[in-house]
């Protein structure tokens, strides 16, 4: 039940405080997040934010205020490694 509860919070402050990002993925990806949703009971795009999440802290790349991102996605800002663009 307790998971349950959980799932439901997730899906709702997601509801509140996210936006639409549209991305391309191969037909073996997009069976792979479907799979995963359906097995862990949670929506594909909690799938897709818990892999980015995980991904990160495997990485150690944290999360930078808005504006930053803001910044470097209308290409005022780079923080790719030797100041390529990303």
């Amino acid at each position: 039940m307790l998971a349950l509860y959980i799932r439901h919070m997730y899906n709702e402050a997601m509801k509140k405080s996210s936006s639409v990002t549209t991305i391309r993925l191969t037909e073996d990806a997009r069976r792979l997040l479907w799979r995963l949703g359906e097995r862990l009971g949670i929506t594909r795009t909690a799938v897709i934010e818990l892999a980015i999440r995980r991904m990160a802290r495997e990485e150690e790349v944290a999360a930078r205020p808005v504006d930053a991102v803001d910044e470097n996605i209308n290409g005022a800002a780079s923080t790719a490694p030797g100041g390529r663009d990303n």
